[in-house]
């Protein structure tokens, strides 16, 4: 499984709680299972992406 920070955290990375939509969570779920990485990084990794103009 593919991840970008550590289970330990690292310097420089913040912990926040999210509150998600269920049927949007399971959707990214899905998403990363298919990519073969976490849940967290998948969403990371979403969010750091530049928005198609």
């Amino acid at each position: 499984m593919e991840t970008i920070i550590g289970s330990q955290g690292g310097q420089g990375v913040a912990q926040v709680s999210l509150r998600l939509p269920f049927m949007l969570r399971e959707e990214l779920k899905k998403e990363a299972k298919a990519l073969g990485r976490s849940l967290n990084t998948h969403i990371v990794m979403r969010l750091s992406e530049k928005p198609e103009k």
